[in-house]
């Protein structure tokens, strides 16, 4: 009994150690990051007030060049460096709670615990000083002025950074092109946008943020201080675990709810590039830096902000139905009552934000683009989820269920088509052109509900499949728990109806187990090498299998949507092209487009190389044949048109709305998520995978000769 307490309070003491060694690592913490901040903004300032007499002799006063271009650098180290400090101290400050409640436990058991009165009816428990701070100052959760005062700092050190940005901005658009502007314009947001990310994760998701700090800790404790694995197996291990590609739960309380959408970025580029080419070719304007720099924000904001507030309400109201996926666990959704409680107060917040955004936008000129832009999602988001309800709650087999079924896909590509006619008319807006010709935007706008379609439809394909546990005779089966995303199972059925396979709602009796996640090859692969059916199943002819893709919604998707691209590099580039054009291309690529389709599902052995080269092979085959119209005078440069970039432009579009996504036939539904943040990863240890290739081909000769022996 003795020595049960000697330990406990030697616990104790030891506990109280680490905790006032915390204490003043906190205060030196908290004076240093005043000390720099305040010095900082101080000396922005200043900088400020030195720059406003000099703004009309940048070029003259050379002297002063260098001082205007890394001034902003010279107030965003200080803050940078604040804000890991921050980081730090938000850590620290769960660790410190962690220790207060510990210490509270143990002298509880010694004696009782030890409470501190303020006054006859106001008493706290000893070493609850942090909670103090936390109840009044934390920035998610503070009561009063100081959680206030906190949102102040953040928006005077924005300020000044904008300011001096603009300034440094403004200095390098008047010695040089615009390029080099650009670029630090470019590479200064992207080093803001990290450090307001990591603000955010400390300061209003820091629980988060703590929880997952402590899972590295733990996996550094793990591996040792002096580990007796070698880099190779540890990396071995790390890239295996890496593989199963598995998200946070919780991705709609992040800053991007889905980060992997960022990279639809590319088709608001799409519409901003032919809109800039347009104008060019056509009338010779060139944007400048300011302009540059207005569509680009204008672009970035509508994607990355408010198209991913999108996502919030989408998962908000999918929370009850999500619960009966089995991807659940990889698909990042909210499912808890808390989570769907905070997810609502961050579409709040974010909701203030859009409308507040419409000051900027009416300085920017573009209040018109932005309103309509609102309304048209709302409109778009309404309509999806108004068709999802209907659906769930309309009977099997009814009338209504298929029209909602068939309704969605349409409805779904609507957001191609807003970004889209966002990227280009944001153009045309910040350069003051009006907008006379309806023909460049209604066929790209054409494009992209096609590119949607494709898109979004075979991505449901695969989705389906995670949900697909049963097979049987020429069948696939899944207990299918969500009644308002039948549009995904149908899209399930369409594509393997190709080929003679029933896909079923509910498990059939003796149906055998199969894999789920399985990709759409290896489900087909899985029914044509079970012994058990090779008497009762066949695929259909190949002439069948073509029939009947030609009325799934990818192929004539493709097919149309070729056909468009050529239409459209001809409009923008200002080439004259006979319609017969139009006709000779859906010829060529329909039995394009079937046969590779067909043979990405049929084949499983092709190798990933033959895969991207049978991907390209319509878009390669149709330039050919552009190329023979070209000399058969079907197809003319006007005076202001130019060739090359309209075999770019066609090539291009084909490729990336067509069979690019035919990728999807072969990849599993675990793949097609958190691309992006795998990619970065793999972009950022490249060298360590290309060792580890390296090593793994050095020695699997070796191996298996050792297994022969």
């Amino acid at each position: 009994m003795e020595q049960s307490r000697k330990d406990a309070e030697l616990h104790l003491d030891l506990l109280i150690k680490d905790y006032e060694q915390a204490r003043e690592a906190d205060r030196q913490d908290g004076a240093a990051m005043t000390t720099i901040m305040g010095a900082a903004l101080a000396s922005c300032l200043a900088v400020l007030g030195f720059l406003t007499g000099y703004q009309g002799q940048l070029i003259v006063d050379s002297s002063i060049y260098w001082v205007i271009i890394l001034a902003p650098v010279a107030l965003l180290l200080p803050t940078g460096y604040a804000t890991m400090m921050g980081a730090n101290k938000a850590v620290r400050s769960y660790y410190l709670r962690v220790l207060e409640s510990q210490i509270g436990n143990e002298m509880n058991k010694l004696c009782g615990g030890v409470e501190l009165s303020y006054s006859e009816d106001l008493n706290f428990p000893v070493f609850s000083s942090t909670y103090f701070e936390v109840v009044r100052s934390a920035p998610k959760s503070g009561k009063g002025i100081a959680r206030l005062f906190a949102f102040f700092v953040v928006l005077v050190f924005a300020g000044a950074n904008i300011c001096l940005l603009k300034i440094a901005y403004s200095a390098l658009l008047q010695v040089n092109n615009g390029i080099i502007a650009n670029i630090y314009f470019v590479l200064y947001m992207a080093v803001v946008m990290s450090m307001g990310t990591l603000a955010y994760q400390t300061g209003v998701n820091g629980r988060s943020f703590f929880e997952q700090t402590i899972k590295d800790v733990n996996k550094r404790y793990g591996a040792g201080f002096e580990s007796k694995c070698s880099q190779y197996e540890i990396y071995k291990a790390q890239l295996k675990n890496a593989k199963g590609n598995i998200v946070s739960r919780k991705n709609t309380l992040k800053l991007f709810p889905k980060a992997d959408d960022l990279s639809k970025i590319l088709v608001d580029a799409i519409g901003a590039i032919l809109a800039g080419m347009a104008l060019y070719i056509n009338s010779g304007l060139v944007v400048d830096g300011i302009q540059f720099a207005h569509i680009s924000l204008a672009i970035l904001f509508f994607e990355g902000f408010v198209y991913q507030t999108r996502y919030i309400l989408n998962d908000i109201l999918g929370a009850a139905e999500e619960r009966g996926q089995k991807s659940v666990d990889i698909r990042g959704r909210i499912v808890q009552e808390e989570d769907v409680f905070l997810a609502a107060r961050h579409l709040f917040f974010r909701i203030v934000i859009i409308l507040g955004a419409i000051g900027l936008a009416y300085k920017l000129g573009l209040v018109n683009i932005y309103v309509i832009s609102l309304l048209c999602l709302g409109v778009i988001t309404a309509l999806y989820e108004g068709c999802r309800y209907l659906l769930g709650k309309s009977r099997d087999g009814s009338l209504l269920q298929h029209l909602c079924t068939i309704a969605m896909f349409p409805l779904v590509s609507l957001g191609m088509v807003l970004r889209l006619w966002v990227s280009f008319t944001v153009y045309y807006t910040v350069l003051e052109v009006d907008f006379n010709s309806g023909v460049k935007l209604t066929y790209l706008l054409l494009w992209g509900a096609l590119f949607g379609i494709v898109t979004v439809s075979l991505t449901w394909v695969v989705e389906a499949l995670y949900e697909v546990d049963g097979c049987g005779v020429a069948s696939i089966s899944a207990d299918w728990r969500v009644p308002g995303k039948l549009h995904v199972l149908a899209s399930l059925r369409r594509l393997f109806w190709v080929f003679g396979v029933r896909v079923m709602r509910n498990r059939q009796p003796g149906d055998r187990l199969i894999e789920n996640g399985l990709s759409p090859q290896q489900a087909l692969a899985e029914l044509i090498k079970d012994k058990s059916n090779c008497n009762t199943f066949s695929i259909p002819s190949r002439l069948r299998r073509y029939l009947r893709m030609v009325v799934t919604p990818w192929t004539w998707g493709s097919v149309i949507g070729m056909v468009l691209s050529v239409e459209i590099a001809s409009e923008v580039c200002a080439v004259e092209m006979s319609r017969w054009v139009w006709g000779l291309v859906f010829i060529v690529s329909l039995p394009l487009v079937l046969f590779v389709e067909d043979l990405l599902m049929i084949k499983p052995k092709i190798m990933a190389f033959l895969v991207i080269l049978l991907i390209l092979l319509p878009p390669i085959a149709i330039s050919l044949l552009l190329c023979v119209l070209y000399f058969a005078a079907w197809i003319v440069v006007s005076e202001n048109g130019t060739l090359f970039w309209f075999f770019v432009l066609s090539f291009f579009l084909m490729f990336y709305g067509g069979p690019m996504s035919f990728m999807y036939l072969r990849t599993t539904y675990a793949e097609t998520r958190n691309v992006l943040v795998n990619t970065v990863a793999f972009i950022s240890n490249i060298d360590r995978q290309f060792a580890l290739a390296v090593t793994n081909r050095v020695f699997k000769p070796k191996n298996s000769e050792t297994k022969q022996r």
